[in-house]
């Protein structure tokens, strides 16, 4: 007995190749498709884990609402390197570091480029105080190679440095406070900030 039945034209036929028949950039594929998740996933989790800068917190002795900020060498560096960059000088720095000190005093150190001979160093030393209630430094030394320099270069590095200072204070102040004191360790420099009515 013949079947009067006629194949479904709706149904699809899967035909699968073996993975030996297959072309050799299918592996490859995968394996880059992997690796870029993995580096992005690396990527993100660097971002949410990066230092930042401690935020104000209560001083353990604090009195009439004072706040103690404290600031580390790689917060600070990011700041002097970034005013470095923005100064008008005659010669490039690079590879800024800056070293917080006892004594209330920032060791600033740098390479110099090429039109300095082979192996000159940029070594500053500045003082971190209070003015007008944020935070200032002014350099009390500075020397590339072991010579000193010029008053005008030590001026145009320490301006915008200066004014960095003045933008991180802006941000780290929170509103009607204002820095009363510092003090300094190695690589840490402790900011009391009080409230100032009016």
């Amino acid at each position: 007995m013949e079947s009067n039945m006629v194949d479904d034209p709706r149904q699809t036929r899967v035909v699968t190749q073996p993975l030996s028949s297959r072309p050799a950039w299918w592996g490859c594929g995968g394996l880059a498709v992997g690796a870029v998740i993995g580096a992005l996933v690396t990527l993100l989790a660097l971002i949410a884990f990066a230092p930042r800068p401690q935020a104000a917190s209560p001083s353990a002795g604090g009195q009439n609402g004072n706040l103690i900020i404290n600031m580390d060498d790689t917060y600070l560096t990011t700041q002097v390197s970034a005013a470095i960059s923005q100064a008008k000088l005659p010669i490039t720095l690079s590879n800024i570091k800056a070293e917080i000190l006892p004594g209330n005093q920032v060791k600033i150190s740098a390479d110099t480029d090429s039109a300095f001979p082979l192996g000159a160093h940029l070594e500053a030393v500045a003082q971190v105080r209070i003015e007008s209630g944020q935070l200032a430094m002014h350099l009390i030394s500075a020397q590339v190679g072991g010579l000193p320099l010029p008053a005008p270069i030590t001026s145009a590095l320490e301006r915008p440095m200066n004014e960095r200072m003045q933008e991180v204070s802006a941000v780290l102040l929170p509103p009607g406070y204002v820095m009363t004191a510092i003090s300094t360790t190695d690589h840490h420099l402790l900011m009391t900030i009080s409230n100032h009515p009016g």
